[in-house]
């Protein structure tokens, strides 16, 4: 009885290896059917995932993170550092192994890498710097003074705009200050007030300053008048008429109706000068005085305070045909114009007469 147990076993056992190597069409002797000698699927290779690993991922490295590096970020790159698969660092590196260096960092080669890339050490591709604010426009870039009206060139953070300011001081220009920045050398015709000079500077979107320190060198008056052009737009030298009660009457308030009526200010005490930062766009010039219209009382017409005559401000426009010897001549065409309130007018403090310097501030607001 046993010889026969012993017999059926071994003819099951043998049976079923050799009608095993007919069973599966196209077999390779494996017991997956692939041709490898893993049995835990039929994919071709040495494993049951489809590449040689068993990792599981179809991949043919040994990480489980379905690219092809060893790194095991799913990043795409062999440095094991996550880097995205585009180009975002300038580091003198392929790290995006696209068998270029630094694409993207510096577009118009003007030496500074564009504010969207991260700058590493002294890239080749733009050793200047980083932040270029515009890396098409080479004229564009931190620090940059080729100017560009209404644009942000120097990659500050503001748009910058070319002003243009006349300005005739009666006796003396002894500062122009422009956003704390005092403007030097002065214009030749500083000390000679007939005759105007004509600054260019440059004025940031936001709020700006600029800001007249005159000196009359007679002891008699201070005055000044001026035009700024920016952005479009004509700015004049303008003031209210003094205080009703003439030389004897209470300077202005700022409970007085007249108190905001000019933007040009004045600073109020005679005795001595404004706070260093006077010129600052952050200066609280609160307590200064409305600038006023420059006239004599009971001479010269009220509606002709501030303009321009033969002593300075008497009785005459300035017009050639008026025998204005002491009139500036850059001034004249806004008088002779048709385009009414567009004339400046010299101004100056409550008490000139008894003031050897003068100060005045005016702000500029621009897009």
């Amino acid at each position: 009885m046993k010889r026969l147990m012993i017999g059926i076993l071994a003819a099951v056992v043998f049976g079923c290896e050799s009608s095993g190597e007919h069973a599966l069409p196209g077999g390779d002797g494996g017991a997956d059917g692939s041709g490898d000698a893993s049995a835990a699927g039929a994919d071709g290779d040495a494993d049951a995932d489809g590449d040689a690993d068993n990792d599981g991922d179809g991949d043919t490295d040994v990480d489980t993170d379905g690219d092809t590096d060893a790194d095991a970020d799913g990043g795409g790159d062999a440095a094991g550092d996550g880097a995205l698969p585009e180009e975002t660092l300038c580091d003198g590196l392929d790290d995006d192994g696209d068998g270029q260096t630094d694409e993207g960092c510096d577009d118009d080669d003007d030496g500074w890498c564009d504010e969207n890339m991260t700058r590493v050490g002294s890239p080749a591709a733009c050793p200047l710097g980083g932040f270029d604010c515009d890396d098409e426009d080479p004229d564009i870039y931190p620090g940059s003074v080729i100017h560009q009206e209404g644009v942000d060139y120097d990659c500050d953070g503001s748009k910058e705009y070319l002003a243009v300011f006349t300005i005739s001081v009666d006796d003396l220009l002894v500062e122009l200050c422009v956003n704390n920045a005092m403007i030097t050398p002065l214009g030749p015709n500083a000390g000679s007030w007939p005759y105007a000079d004509t600054y260019e500077f440059v004025l940031k979107s936001g709020t700006n300053v600029i800001a007249v320190h005159g000196r009359d060198t007679g002891l008699h008056i201070s005055a000044f008048i001026g035009t700024i052009e920016v952005d479009g737009e004509l700015m004049v030298t303008d003031g209210v008429m003094p205080p009703d009660g003439g030389p004897d009457a209470a300077a202005y308030t700022p409970s007085d109706p007249a108190w905001d009526d000019t933007a040009w200010r004045y600073f109020p005490t005679a005795s001595e000068g404004p706070e260093v930062d006077w010129c600052h766009w952050a200066f609280d010039d609160s307590l200064w005085g409305p600038a006023i219209r420059a006239g004599e009382s009971g001479v010269t017409p009220e509606d002709h305070w501030g303009e321009l005559g033969s002593a300075p401000w008497n009785f005459f426009h300035c017009v050639p045909d008026a025998g204005e010897t002491r009139c500036p001549a850059d001034f004249i065409p806004y008088y002779e114009d048709a385009v009414p309130g567009n004339e400046p007018k010299w101004i100056w403090d409550y008490n000139p007469t008894s003031l050897a310097d003068a100060w005045f501030r005016r702000k500029v607001t621009l897009p």
